[in-house]
């Protein structure tokens, strides 16, 4: 059943569509053709929805890349193209919108970062804490070279998380404290530049 009710050019036309509850209004006019269900659960409705998109938009989006699973074995140094065999050595480049670029020492990261050094915008760089085994921002990270630990290139160097994860690591007993500057000339990308 359609109904008309005014004059042109602001015609309003009723329509009572079968199974969909209240009427549906279509204003026609000079601005154009809008419609109202008028079910009073619209607008609501409406904000949920934004808010849905809206979350899962911004769900697990920190800004912040966080670090890649390395597979001992199958993955290579992306500096020397050697297989990264020992991971508590290990580092990682992550650019946005590309796959890991691992280092099986971090010296073989040094090594990328001065001959790459325009790096896309959020990149960030990750060493293996030699401890703990888990993953931390190579901008923050404590280094230190003992030459009583083997690395895969010989650099004999050892990354932690913190000094006092430096101190509870025995392996790094007896060694030198280095600066991330002397490793880093330009600073590791900590995902913020």
């Amino acid at each position: 059943m359609i109904q008309a009710s005014g004059v042109a050019p602001e015609a309003e036309l009723r329509a009572i569509l079968p199974g969909r509850g209240p009427a549906t209004i279509v204003r026609a006019g000079i601005s154009g053709v809008t419609a109202e269900t008028g079910f009073p659960g619209d607008t609501m409705y409406r904000c949920f929805l934004v808010c849905v998109v809206l979350l899962a938009l911004t769900s697990g989006c920190s800004g912040v890349l966080e670090p890649a699973t390395l597979v001992t074995g199958s993955s290579r140094c992306a500096q020397c193209q050697r297989p990264i065999t020992n991971t508590r050595v290990a580092a990682q480049l992550l650019v946005p919108g590309e796959p890991a670029a691992f280092f099986d020492d971090i010296e073989c990261l040094g090594e990328y970062l001065q001959r790459h050094t325009v790096l896309p915008r959020n990149a960030i760089a990750y060493v293996v804490d030699h401890g703990t085994g888990e993953w931390t921002l190579a901008a923050t990270a404590v280094y230190s070279r003992n030459f009583a630990v083997d690395t895969p290139t010989g650099s004999h160097l050892l990354a932690h998380a913190s000094r006092a994860s430096r101190d509870a690591d025995p392996a790094a007993q007896g060694g030198a404290e280095v600066s991330a500057t002397s490793l880093f000339p330009l600073g590791a990308p900590d995902g913020t530049r």
